[in-house]
């Protein structure tokens, strides 16, 4: 047993002395790359050239009260002109953007109007669109990351492609006053 020991000992150190023996100097470097010098440069990887600098889109969305409209409806169910919005609910990425009171310019924008047929027409259009309706406008805003891009010519764009209007909240009822409990009748003694 203790022969078998010595010799597998014996056979393993070999081995590894072999492997060590035929390892390359440099086994991460092949032998026929180019010196460095020889190499064509990289790509000027300059200022303003990240991924980061490009320009994204992200959603917009706007909800609000109208205030005034002068829209004209298109012969394919578009709308073309501006709105006057109160905004009360907006994205995290509008508040740079939107305003309390802001005015949009809309072109080409798809038009869904859930209002009550106000004009007795038989449809709800943008006839029956008035002041003080819901206003949820849908679109996309333009902008790019980062803080040490090349801003020359770029200003951030908001397209609206979606304008949706809605009855106004019914008013809340006043609260019912608290019935005053009666007091209880006392016995007779």
């Amino acid at each position: 047993m203790r022969k078998t020991l010595i010799l597998t000992g014996l056979a393993t150190l070999s081995l590894s002395a072999t492997a060590v023996a035929d390892k390359p100097e440099n086994p991460g470097k092949p032998a026929d790359k180019p010196a460095k010098a020889d190499r064509p440069a990289a790509k000027d990887k300059g200022k303003g050239t990240s991924k980061r600098c490009k320009t994204h889109r992200h959603a917009f969305n706007v909800h609000g009260t109208l205030v005034s409209q002068a829209l004209t409806a298109n012969p394919d169910g578009t709308v073309d002109g501006t709105v006057v919005v109160a905004t009360s609910k907006r994205d995290k990425s509008t508040k740079a953007v939107v305003a309390k009171e802001t005015t949009y310019t809309l072109d080409d924008a798809k038009l869904s109007v859930k209002t009550d047929d106000r004009n007795a027409d038989g449809k709800s259009d943008l006839t029956d669109v008035k002041a003080g309706d819901r206003i949820k406008l849908e679109g996309r805003k333009t902008h790019q990351h980062g803080r040490k891009c090349l801003k020359g010519d770029f200003t951030p764009t908001v397209t609206l492609r979606r304008v949706k209007f809605d009855d106004p909240k019914p008013a809340k009822p006043a609260p019912e006053p608290a019935p005053t409990p009666t007091p209880a009748p006392t016995p007779a003694a």
